[in-house]
């Protein structure tokens, strides 16, 4: 039925007192840690030592908690690379029979290049056949899974990261050679339209995600051996790759501090003395914990996601992350190994993420346009559910709907 206006209106009241008090206890638990902070500040190496020990997935300090670093100066001439996806999931009440959509948006961006052309397009994938529909084992042919729901979401995201290290391959053709031979330079002339640096990002994160709770399984082995093949890529190609998250949920430190208590909070050196009734950890983000004195564009210190689940897979590719600040917001920037440890490369991630957020109004103008052409909006949907419609209709088949989907279309009492 309808949404109840009147009804929700109440409850939205009082969800708006609780949300205040919410915020008002949020700053009260960010106080009780300010000590642990300031204690630990020049101790991270203890803390590095214990995220070794921890189960779960934390954070790595890399250096000093309390370590700001200033943006290095915007580069005038750059090639920004992006690539997002969205797809449409197999209709089990629809009459037109099992397949999926997936959509990637493909942007290339030079900035001060005036003589190379802005590439804005996407490619479109249908699965319909049984090897795109089905994850078959490779060692035993009885264990299939249908590619829905986070299956799809996990090709999904493959599929970005292939067309980013395509995009980087075509541009990295384009680039003279890391060191030419003295003898046969260019004139300065040439060297100066010669391509510039690329820079490529994703949205979201390179901690691909999707089917953590699945050790050792056959599932994981086939996305993640793929993810991390195009993440070589990448490397091989020299484009430095990172991951924007805006408005950051991540907990990877706070996981980290939680293992100094063992979140027993009567134990804790933190919430014991204060006598809180709960963790003083509990709701907090490392955004909240960290990105509180960052000054806009400055970038938090460097930090190694550990994961039991990722490290196995990933190798060279081990995810690091810092927060940045932006004008609006704190956003979390993810890195592979190799981009971490080179500081040209660290910087140059630092320095184009500044001018593209100044471009985008505080979100990357790059990963913006790489969404518009991913987006499959509604009529797209109907365009494409009357293309298979009209097809079956041609070959003589019939589009019946399920029970379920065909009574939603007829209001009866």
């Amino acid at each position: 039925m309808p949404l109840d206006v009147l009804d929700v209106s109440g409850q939205v009241r009082q969800m708006g007192a609780l949300l205040v008090q919410r915020r008002a206890e949020q700053a009260a638990r960010l106080r009780l840690l300010d000590g642990l902070l300031e204690a630990y500040a020049t101790r991270w190496d203890e803390l590095a030592d214990l995220a070794e020990t921890v189960r779960t997935r934390v954070a790595v300090p890399t250096g000093p908690l309390d370590e700001r670093r200033p943006p290095p100066d915007r580069p005038a001439v750059y090639t920004a690379l992006a690539t997002d996806g969205a797809e449409i999931d197999p209709d089990r009440h629809g009459g037109s029979g099992d397949y999926y959509v997936i959509n990637i948006g493909r942007v290339r961006i030079p900035y001060g290049q005036p003589a190379r052309e802005v590439e804005l397009g996407s490619r479109t994938h249908l699965g319909y056949t049984e090897d795109d529909l089905f994850i078959v084992d490779p060692r035993d042919a009885r264990r299939q899974v249908p590619l829905r729901d986070r299956h799809l979401d996990a090709l999904r995201t493959v599929e970005e990261l292939r067309a980013l290290a395509d995009l980087a391959e075509s541009d990295a053709q384009q680039r003279p050679p890391t060191e030419p031979d003295p003898a046969q330079r260019a004139p300065l002339a040439a060297e100066a339209e010669q391509p510039a640096p690329a820079v490529a990002f994703v949205d979201g994160t390179l901690l691909f995600s999707v089917l953590e709770e699945r050790p050792r399984d056959f599932l994981r082995e086939r996305f993640y051996s793929a993810y991390v093949a195009h993440l070589e890529r990448l490397r091989r190609a020299q484009v430095p790759v990172a991951a924007y998250a805006s408005r950051s949920r991540g907990i990877d430190l706070v996981n980290l501090l939680r293992a100094l208590c063992d979140a027993t909070p009567q134990a804790c050196d933190v919430c014991g003395p204060a006598q809180a009734p709960a963790c003083a950890l509990r709701g907090l983000t490392d955004a909240s914990i960290l990105g509180r004195d960052l000054s806009p564009w400055h970038r938090s210190g460097l930090f190694r996601v550990r994961s039991n689940v990722h490290d196995p897979f990933y190798g060279l590719h081990r995810v690091y992350f810092f927060l940045l600040a932006t004008q609006q917001e704190i956003a979390r920037v993810e890195v592979p190994e190799w981009v971490a440890q080179d500081a040209a490369l660290l910087d140059r991630v630092h320095a184009t993420l500044v001018d593209q957020c100044a471009k985008g109004f505080g979100y990357p103008a790059v990963l913006a346009r790489a969404d518009d052409r991913a987006v499959i909006s509604l009529s797209d949907r109907h365009v494409l559910d009357t293309l298979v419609e009209q097809e079956l209709a041609r070959r003589g088949v019939a589009a019946t709907p399920s029970a379920k989907l065909g009574r939603k279309q007829v209001r009866t009492v």
